[in-house]
Formats: structure tokens, sequence, C-alpha cells
């Protein structure tokens, strides 16, 4: 099973696509990244050719996701717009355990 960088996500390869979905680490407000298309090749090496394309559409949609999540300088989590403060660099818990939030 592949590392994601937030804490919960969930992946869907219905419909020969293969789609990853993020969730913020505060609120667990979703992402879901585009799809790729899975191989759909049969024979001798469909396994390995999954798993290789697997981990591409994993990696790609990582890439993708990372650009709607913020990271915590303090506590590291990642975490949507909505639960980031940019004039600090602090998810919105930290922000406020700092005093420095409202």
């Amino acid at each position: 099973m592949a590392t994601a960088f937030t804490r919960r996500y969930c992946e869907d390869s219905a419909g020969g696509h293969l789609q990853f979905t993020f969730y913020c680490d505060l609120c667990h407000r979703a992402y879901t990244a585009p799809g790729v298309e899975a191989p759909s090749e049969q024979g001798l090496f469909q396994k390995w050719k999954l798993q290789k394309a697997y981990m591409g559409a994993f990696d790609e949609a990582q890439e993708n996701a990372k650009e709607h999540f913020n990271r915590c300088v303090k506590c590291e989590r990642w975490v949507c717009d909505e639960d980031f403060s940019p004039d600090y660099g602090l998810c919105v818990e930290c922000d406020r355990s700092n005093g420095k939030g409202g």
C-alpha cells in the first residue's frame, strides 16, 4: 500500500480508472485528484503493469492534490485552505494555541 502525504486517503478503481481522494488532516474536507485510465492488457506481466500504473497514478494524484493543501510548520499536518493561516504558516489549531488566531 502506498503512503499518502495526508493522514487519510481513499482510492477508487471502478470503471477502468484509478482515482484518489485525499482528506484534510483537520476537518477531513476531501479533494479528489483527476483520474487516469488503468491498463487493460492481459498477459504474463499484467500484475506488474497494474502495480506500476497504480504507483504512477498515485504519485501523480499526490502531486496534484498537494496544490490544494498546506503543511503546518508547527505540527506538520496537511490542511485545506480553510484550516490554514498563511500569515504564520500554521493550521488554525496551532494558530489558536499560539494566541495568534481568532
